[in-house]
């Protein structure tokens, strides 16, 4: 079963990205230091909801792949069923 539950909302990730900024801006010297740690903050969240995304995106196409397997072997079990019929009605008509 896989785990719907979302930790990267948008509001995670202003929230998180905000924290690691003002963790590191003391190591700042410059203003490059500051606007590099502001930018840097921003990918790494963004990046954790990537991650997370695609981590859902994969669970949904295996589910869906699983899916698509099962439906195609009830599918295979009818149409030999089917076809088992109709040459036993062959045979008797």
């Amino acid at each position: 079963m896989t785990n719907l539950d979302i930790f990267w909302t948008p509001e995670k990730v202003k929230e998180q990205s905000d924290a690691w900024r003002d963790e590191l801006m003391p190591l700042a010297s410059t203003e490059l230091d500051q606007r590099l740690i502001s930018s840097v903050t921003v990918l790494m969240a963004c990046l954790g909801q990537l991650q997370e995304g695609m981590g859902v995106n994969r669970a949904a196409a295996a589910n869906a792949a699983d899916l698509a397997q099962e439906v195609s072997a009830h599918f295979k079990t009818a149409v030999t069923a089917m076809t088992q019929r109709l040459e036993e009605l062959e045979r008797k008509g």
